[in-house]
């Protein structure tokens, strides 16, 4: 079975264009919370202006959010900077705190990578 880093990297080989969206229960707190859906707009210094789609729920903190992505992107934890709403929050913090309650709306997510390729497929693959 591949692993999600080499499926990245085979389809950034292949410049495969395609958008996906993940509906998945994001912790065990969705039960005490609405789901909402919020747009994650990814970027590293070798590319802008990817999106993601992910479905969360209000009072998920940026620690858990970090996990998530760390999870089902493969994104290191460590390389992950959160921007929302022009400040970078505390791990802490709940998206509801930083002003994140209903979907549509959108947060930023800055990547330290050393590999371009493997984020340009894994924002590729939202599309």
């Amino acid at each position: 079975m591949q692993t999600a880093t080499e499926t990245a990297e085979k389809l950034a080989r292949s410049k495969v264009r395609c958008r996906m969206q993940l509906d998945t229960i994001p912790t065990k707190k969705a039960e005490s919370g609405n789901v909402i859906s919020i747009s994650v707009h990814v970027e590293d210094r070798y590319s802008t202006g990817g999106e993601i789609l992910i479905s969360v729920i209000p009072t998920i903190t940026i620690g858990e959010l970090t996990q998530k992505m760390c999870r089902e992107y493969g994104l290191s934890r460590h390389a992950q900077r959160w921007i929302i709403g022009q400040k970078l929050p505390e791990v802490h913090e709940t998206l509801e705190a930083c002003g994140v309650s209903a979907s549509g709306c959108s947060i930023y997510l800055y990547v330290i990578v050393e590999r371009p390729e493997i984020l340009s497929a894994v924002v590729k693959n939202q599309r």
